[in-house]
Order: structure tokens, then sequence, then C-alpha cells
């Protein structure tokens, strides 16, 4: 189902309608063979050839279909940080267009849907793509699986990331749902997922769900935010919220605040990045006990930069996420000289990354370069930042004096 975007406009509960559900329907499992088989024959009733073959994109007035779709799919892939060639589990793949994106960036792709219909169409379009994109081997690292991810079976640790894009409200058994995607994760493998999320009370979105399972038998059963985020938590994983802005915003709105400029309402969505932790969290998590020891070797000093060799590990019980300078969380290597947050600090002219999250015990080498002032002699620190959270060398790590 896609859901109307209509929908989403009325987010605010009614105040004597919420029943303490945790998703739209109490529990589905009791219907789980009549979910099932209406999901196996949904493409076959569903009659929309054109529609399978054209997707993403729409001739619609505004092409409403094929925004919300690309931006949102580029979105949710840059959020995941995924490495080149990484494996993805794609769920309920329907006719494949995300496939062929994903085969086209590279990934190594396991695409599943219980419509074996859907997975014939995927296939179809795939082989086209190759064609089109004079690519003969696309279809070489993508296999097509028919079945739900309840039934499903994969051997530990497969995968470098799951994927549900609008699909994760037609899961019938969530436990179950989520064991599977913490069991087939490689340590620190990302889960991503976007679809919208059940606010109690938006009637309009209540009353096309109902009228979608209806007409079709399929299970639309979305989460509230909280209980998505508490499922999650107790499998293992560590989640990060996305709020989508997509497209170009006039100079003159840059200093609206960003939920201002969202395309849809935070509260109406579960747009999100987890992370395979293994009792860990993120980085960025205050309650966390976030600590690293670095080390430095081979220390290079030049006109205008510092090189060395560093050793970080990780002896704190959180994930060091790597991802770009900036981003929220991220851990990165800094070079200063002053105490942090004084008035005289000043810092080297880029951080650098961490080349791969780092799990709890786990360490890495890598060479960083820094970029300092010519006449920047004297005393600096090799510090670590969990950006916009906070310098690490004030939660009880130690900085690397440096001489240049």
């Amino acid at each position: 189902m896609i859901f109307n975007r209509a929908w989403f406009r009325r987010t605010e509960p009614s105040r004597n309608t919420f029943s303490g559900r945790r998703r739209f329907l109490a529990d589905a499992r009791g219907n789980m063979e009549a979910y099932v088989e209406a999901a196996k024959t949904y493409a076959v009733r569903l009659k929309s050839d054109s529609w399978f073959f054209a997707k993403p994109f729409d001739q619609a007035p505004g092409h409403p279909e094929f925004f919300y779709n690309m931006h949102n799919a580029a979105g949710i892939l840059q959020a995941m940080d995924l490495p080149l060639h990484a494996h993805i589990l794609e769920v309920g793949c329907g006719p494949g267009w995300l496939t062929e994106i994903l085969a086209l960036l590279g990934y190594n792709v396991t695409a599943f849907d219980p419509s074996e219909e859907f997975t014939r169409i995927a296939r179809v379009r795939l082989d086209g793509a190759a064609v089109h994109h004079a690519c003969p081997s696309l279809g070489e690292n993508v296999r097509f699986l028919v079945g739900t991810i309840e039934e499903l079976e994969f051997p530990d640790a497969s995968f470098d990331g799951v994927i549900f894009y609008d699909v994760l409200h037609h899961v019938i058994d969530e436990e179950a749902c989520m064991a599977n995607c913490s069991k087939w994760l490689r340590r620190n493998g990302a889960l991503g997922i976007v679809e919208g999320a059940w606010v109690p009370g938006n009637k309009e979105f209540e009353e096309g769900l109902l009228a979608e399972m209806a007409r079709y038998g399929t299970l639309e059963n979305p989460f509230t935010q909280e209980y998505l985020d508490d499922l999650l938590r107790r499998h293992g994983f560590s989640a990060r919220r996305l709020v989508g802005r997509a497209g170009f915003v006039e100079t003159q709105l840059g200093d609206l605040p960003f939920n201002a400029l969202a395309s849809q309402p935070a509260a109406a969505r579960n747009d999100l990045v987890a992370i395979k932790s293994v009792g860990s969290v993120y980085s960025s998590d205050p309650n966390g006990n976030t600590k690293v020891t670095v080390k430095a070797e081979s220390i290079e000093v030049g006109s205008g930069f510092v090189s060395m060799e560093v050793d970080v590990r990780n002896v704190g019980d959180t994930v060091l996420l790597a991802s770009n300078v900036g981003s929220i969380g991220a851990t990165n290597l800094a070079l200063r000289r002053g105490e942090v947050g004084a008035s005289a600090m000043i810092e080297a002219a880029n951080r650098v990354a961490l080349p791969r999250n780092l799990g709890p015990g786990e360490e890495v080498r890598l060479r960083a370069t820094f970029r300092v002032p010519e006449n920047a002699s004297g005393k600096w620190y090799l510090d670590v930042v969990c950006e916009h959270v906070a310098w690490l060398s004030n939660k009880g790590s130690d900085a690397v004096e440096i001489v240049v």
C-alpha cells in the first residue's frame, strides 16, 4: 500500500480514542494465514502492470509518487551509509523498482516478496535495466525469493543492511521479524525503515487503512513511534529517527527551523535508521558510557600540516559511529590547542572520520592528517569528538599531547 500523503496532515490524536494499542490492529497473528494468502495474490488482483513496470515514475499533476519515492529512497540509503558492494536484504520488494536502484548502485541484493507475480515482474524489470544501462552483469549479484520475513531463513550475519520501504506495516509478527533482522544482520549492520506512523485519532488515516484491508485483504497495520522504538531496542537495535526535507529550498527560507521545511510532519512518520549494536547504543546516547583510548605514532610535522598514525580503541559500551564529518553522533578525531570550550582554544581546519563503525572492544588504525596554521607551533592535543554531543576528553577519555 502507498499511503495517501493527505492522511498525514492531521497528527494530533483525539483525546478519547487511544486504547493503548501499539499498532493499529491489536494483534494480527491470529489471522496470519489469511493475510499471507492476500499478500501472495495482491499483485494479480491489482491488475496494474503499467504501474508495476513504470514505478516510481508517475504522470499525475505534480508527480507526487515520483518525488515521494525518489526522495525517500535516496534519503534512506544515504542515511544507512553502507559500504560499497554491501549485501542488502530488501523486504517486500514488490515490482522491484528499488531493487533496480540498489543493483545499479553496485550493491549485492537479496530481495523477497510473498507474491510470486511481483518477483517475476521484478526480474523482468532488472533484465530490462541491464539492457537499458548496457550492463549485462547487473543481475548477477541480485537474487529474488518468494516468502515472508517470518518464514524465510538465512545464515546468521548474512547482511550488511536490511531495508523496509513502505512495507513494515504489512509485517504480521513484528517480534519474529525483528528477531530475524537482528540475527541476519552483521554486527553494526544498518536497518532502514521508511513509512508512516500510526497516530491514534487520525481518523482519515485510519479509515484509509480499513478501506484498503476491506478491498484487498492485505494487512495494513502501522506502528506508533513509541512502540517501534521500543521494539527495536528490545531486539538489540539503536535507532536514529529521520526527518525528510527533499528538493531545493528558497534561500530566504534558510533560517526557518528544519521541521518547518519537512516534507511531512515528523510526528506522522516512522522513518529511521537503526544499528545492530549487540547491547550497545549510539554514541550520541547521553546515558551511554562512551570512552576511547587513543595512541599517536610516526608524527610528521610540515608546513601547515601535522600527520600521524593513530590507534583508536573503543573501551566503552557504545558504538562509535563512522559517518560524514558533522553528522550528529559521528565520531571524529580532532586536533586542538587550548582547553575545550576556552575562548583561546583553536582547532585544526579539519577533523578526521573513523573508517568504520567501532563496537565495544574493537580498535582501528588510521593515518590522520590535520591542516594547521603555519605559525601554530607549541602544545596541541589529539582528541575525539562525538559531533554535536561532546568532546570525549570531557567524558573521561584522555587526549594525547602533540608537540608541533
